[in-house]
């Protein structure tokens, strides 16, 4: 059997794999510091031979996965882009598909764990020309830092016509509404009325580009103009009502609206 970009996967990192990662990373280091010594200003890029301590340590774990090319790992990642982690292809494999081979494949995971946001962070220039095909957006023009903040459709049993507005407020944010305060994250979308609940048309979270809120976080819920909901997640208010922390990212979401009200 043929196998093709499309058709490769991450798999497991074994102890060989670890072995040639090291001795590619090595010889990137010697090319960089050699080029350093013949022209200070080079601009060749370092490789993450300074972060092998990080890589052994998540093959220990049993998070390190490679991609393969005849049975030799030609490129490594783990972190999923959601805890830090890193991503790299082996300089002779550069250029030929596999970094989108392994970006389909997380974003694959993450869209069917509905992750709320990706994070990936020491980009190289090269890179920083490859995140933005896949939406990852910079928090600013020459920020390393990337993010994509994904969305997720949900079905409803009939078409979705009422509007629901989510508000989310940092807690100073929230006591200073009254004189600027505002809300970091806003979103609309239409939901549907089945019996007690309001089924929404995708999830609603309150994940950003940039770091994560810090601190309490207020919500409010308006469906068609009128208040629902106006209190802090992480309550047991929030909780029975629809929000809920996500178990694999920091983001609090909502796929369903219990209301108290009448509705």
């Amino acid at each position: 059997m043929t196998i093709t970009r499309k058709s490769m996967q991450l798999e497991g990192a074994q102890l060989a794999d670890l072995n040639f990662i090291r001795s590619w990373l090595e010889e990137e280091e010697h090319e960089y510091n050699r080029s350093l010594q013949l022209d200070p200003e080079s601009q060749l890029e370092r490789g993450f031979f300074c972060n092998f301590a990080a890589i052994s340590r998540a093959f220990e774990a049993e998070r390190l996965e490679v991609l393969r090319v005849d049975g030799k790992a030609i490129a490594f990642h783990f972190g999923e882009f959601i805890v830090p982690g890193i991503t790299e292809v082996h300089p002779a494999f550069r250029g030929q598909g596999y970094g989108s081979v392994i970006m389909n494949e997380i974003l694959g995971r993450a869209r069917e764990n509905e992750v709320c946001k990706l994070h990936v962070t020491c980009t190289t220039l090269q890179a920083r020309r490859f995140w933005p095909k896949y939406g990852f957006r910079p928090i600013s023009e020459f920020a390393e830092d990337h993010y994509l903040v994904l969305s997720h459709p949900l079905p409803t049993p009939f078409p979705p016509t009422r509007k629901i507005r989510i508000e989310f407020f940092e807690e100073m944010d929230w006591y200073c509404k009254d004189s600027g305060g505002k809300a970091y994250k806003t979103v609309e979308l239409l939901g549907a009325i089945d019996g007690n609940q309001i089924l929404l048309s995708e999830v609603g979270h309150d994940a950003i580009i940039g770091d994560d809120v810090s601190g309490d976080r207020r919500v409010q819920v308006s469906l068609d103009g009128e208040m629902i909901l106006d209190t802090w997640l992480g309550t047991d208010e929030a909780e029975a009502f629809g929000f809920v922390r996500h178990p694999i990212c920091n983001s609090y979401f909502a796929k369903s609206f219990l209301p108290t009200l009448r509705i």
